[in-house]
């Protein structure tokens, strides 16, 4: 009987957390050829492990069990992610998310003659879906002054939810941290402006660089011809 036939249609489902699961067996010492025979294939197949790693094929429960009882206690602090802010009435409200985080920016900006982040954007991405999180820093409603701010060692602690989106699409998510960076840029005092601005075309960067990287790019990325040497406006030299 082969592998495919004994498996339960429950054992074939692929499993999304494969690369970060591989990811961290191999910063826990293990190589590619012993996650191989973990998996049950031959401690030869590391080609495959390597296409689990690089996020290019996923591998399936049954695959993956032994690994998740090993180290899920380890995948689940990496793929789970706390939020908190204010409902309408005050009231502290929380709520948690699972996914890879595909990008984070923190955008920072002058108060009192000190560069300050103010404003923090993230990206997850969980199986197919992707999840963008506007954040503003703890204290920012109260003014400008800086001793409203959060200043917590925790991190994460020191930032709110303002938004949550759910774009369907790599072009979705441009459009919207496009949208995001406009509004702050028209709501930011005079000062501001030109950090803001600047700041608008590197998160615009950065976003469709993390979405290549996953194999999700935009549909505004151009290919530059190396014949002609040329790409739309830009010209090379």
């Amino acid at each position: 009987m082969t592998e495919a036939q004994s498996d339960t249609p429950s054992e074939k489902k692929k499993y999304r957390y494969t690369k970060q699961l591989i990811r961290i067996a191999l910063d826990n010492g293990y190589t590619n050829a012993d996650i191989a025979v973990k998996a049950g294939l031959s401690p030869k197949s590391i080609g495959q492990v390597s296409r689990w790693r690089s996020g290019e094929s996923l591998a399936t429960e049954r695959q993956m069990r032994a690994l998740v009882k090993e180290f899920g206690h380890l995948l689940k602090r990496k793929i789970e992610h706390l939020l908190y802010g204010f409902d309408e009435n005050g009231n502290l409200i929380f709520s948690s998310i699972e996914g890879e985080v595909v990008f984070k920016h923190t955008i920072k900006l002058t108060r009192q003659q000190k560069s300050v982040s103010l404003y923090r954007i993230m990206l997850f991405k969980n199986s197919d879906k992707f999840t963008l999180i506007y954040q503003d820093r703890l204290g920012l409603e109260a003014g400008t002054s800086l001793k409203y701010l959060g200043n917590s060692d925790n991190e994460d602690a020191n930032w709110l939810t303002k938004e949550i989106v759910l774009p369907d699409t790599p072009n979705a998510v441009v459009t919207s941290l496009e949208k995001y960076s406009k509004q702050l840029v028209s709501k930011a005092h005079y000062n501001d402006e030109t950090n803001l601005k600047i700041n608008e075309a590197i998160l615009a960067f950065k976003a469709r660089q993390a979405l290549m990287k996953i194999g999700c790019p935009s549909e505004d990325i151009h290919s530059i011809d190396l014949q002609t040497q040329t790409s739309n406006n830009i010209q090379t030299q």
